[in-house]
């Protein structure tokens, strides 16, 4: 079975009345999805939904004449797409579906997003030395070297160091409170790994953190309005000072409930089995 065609549509479901998340202060009037169609040789169509498969349009031959049940090839393809960059998503009225789509989404204009694009300054990487070129470059071969394999893509090989040891990543402060350098924030994060570190000793903690300042906040709007009904609630935590949590800080007003205000990250790598701040 080979695949013969890839069909894209999109559709918009209107909300009457609008519908109110309570993640953006202004009501949602529709609903956007995007439906993919893979056309086979043996009268089989696969249908999907989700992604809005951003980038995709002109990359169909890539797929075409393949095995549909491919999933590791085509995931590797479609996770190396580049829809390019805000420069080349022209007119800032672009009536192309994606652009206008992700424009409205986070209510801006492209005129906007290309004037910031274009007074980006290139910076050098952050954290970048010769130990991760080298295990970079010495990855990339053996991923050349064992291409024929029926697994070519794996996260270690036979003389490299672990994953954790060969990269970096992106840290918040609950992972590193020793990196935090605001008292109350270190402080905060401290008393919530105490607690969380004593019952489940080194698991992540980041998530956990995260929905405990959550909980706490809904505590906070449902003492200071003495009720758990919703909207009251909701307007007590509008007029809540500023709360530090263990993962971030939180301000919302009746304009902007995203809630965080300050939510610091470091670079991190690992180091004999322990999360540490890149040097």
């Amino acid at each position: 079975m080979k695949i013969t065609a890839i069909r894209i549509s999109q559709h918009r479901h209107k909300f009457d009345p609008p519908f109110h998340a309570s993640w953006d202060t202004r009501p949602r009037t529709h609903w956007d999805a995007t439906i993919v169609r893979v056309e086979t040789d043996e009268g089989v169509t696969g249908i999907g939904s989700g992604d809005l498969m951003v980038g995709f349009p002109g990359h169909e031959e890539l797929f075409i004449g393949q095995d549909p049940l491919a999933i590791e090839r085509h995931y590797r393809i479609l996770a190396n797409i580049n829809p390019g960059p805000p420069a080349t998503w022209g007119s800032p009225s672009s009536s192309e579906y994606y652009t206008a789509f992700h424009i409205d989404s986070f209510h801006t204009d492209a005129q906007i997003l290309l004037t910031e694009w274009s007074s980006l300054i290139p910076a050098p990487a952050l954290a970048w030395n010769t130990k991760l070129h080298d295990s970079a470059l010495y990855h990339a071969n053996q991923v050349v070297a064992h291409g024929h394999d029926q697994y070519p893509q794996q996260h270690q090989f036979t003389g490299e160091l672990s994953l954790g040891e060969r990269f970096l990543y992106v840290a918040p402060g609950v992972q590193l409170p020793d990196a935090l350098t605001d008292p109350a924030a270190r402080e905060a994060a401290q008393s919530f790994l105490k607690v969380w570190q004593a019952k489940y000793s080194d698991a992540d903690p980041y998530a956990a953190a995260r929905a405990y300042d959550t909980m706490m906040v809904i505590a906070n709007g449902v003492n200071a309005a003495k009720t758990d009904a919703g909207p009251a609630v909701r307007d007590a935590i509008e007029k809540l000072p500023t709360y530090q949590g263990a993962a971030a800080s939180y301000s919302f007003s009746a304009e902007q409930h995203v809630g965080i205000v300050k939510n610091p990250f470091f670079i991190g790598t690992v180091n004999g089995g322990k999360l540490v701040l890149a040097k």
